[in-house]
């Protein structure tokens, strides 16, 4: 796994309203949508990056790197 920095993690204003716009509309479609699980993979694949910087920063802490990487990724997805 590639190491991030947090110039990987900052965002323009453009790439954040995208992910906004994203949520948004994920959040305005109904359960049987067929487009949900479309709009609910790019999200996931939009804040993945963001939960492995933050297991690393929280890494060395007593708990081990991949399972603090694992909960995060878990989280990531939790919802719909």
């Amino acid at each position: 796994m590639a190491k991030l920095s947090t110039s990987d993690i900052l965002v323009s204003d453009a790439r954040q309203a995208y992910a906004d716009v994203l949520l948004a509309r994920l959040g305005e479609m109904a359960p049987g949508d067929t487009r949900r699980l479309a709009a609910w993979t790019r999200a996931i694949e939009w804040y993945l990056p963001m939960s492995v910087y933050l297991a690393r920063r929280y890494g060395g802490r007593g708990e081990p790197l991949a399972d603090l990487t694992q909960v995060a990724a878990i989280g990531v997805d939790q919802g719909d």
